[in-house]
């Protein structure tokens, strides 16, 4: 093998490299803006299915004209009262004499959490979204 024969083989898989590197910058910078635009789909579809935001005007007490039933209503009406307060799982579970249902206000939490509708303030401590903490 000459070393001819082996500069031009370095300098080949080095521009392979070179042209690789490119299109991976190429595929980063495509992915943001697929994901940005994810998200902000995300965000619409959140805003206009969300029947939980009270209406201008409205308190919140006037907003629960019953007694919540499922979980998130429960965990939203709790918010709503305290908007102040951060709670964490056992807080609601207590507050609706729940305690063998943890784990579904563990998963509604996940849920209302990503769904934008409360604010998780630390690892299992949430508030409502108009809180000030």
């Amino acid at each position: 093998m000459s070393v001819l024969s082996t500069a031009d083989r370095v300098l080949q898989a080095t521009g392979e490299l070179r042209e690789l590197r490119s299109r991976l910058t190429e595929l980063d910078d495509e992915r943001a803006i697929v994901e940005k635009r994810i998200q902000t789909l995300l965000a619409e579809i959140g805003a206009a299915t969300r029947s939980d935001v009270p209406a201008a005007g409205e308190t919140p007490r006037q907003r629960w004209h019953r007694e919540p039933v499922n979980t998130s209503e429960k965990i939203l009406a709790m918010l709503d009262e305290n908007p102040d307060t951060a709670f964490n799982t056992l807080d609601f579970a207590k507050r609706w004499n729940d305690i063998s249902g943890i784990d579904s206000f563990r998963a509604a939490l996940s849920r209302l959490t990503a769904q934008g509708k409360i604010r998780r303030i630390r690892q299992g401590w949430y508030s409502a979204i108009t809180s000030k903490r």
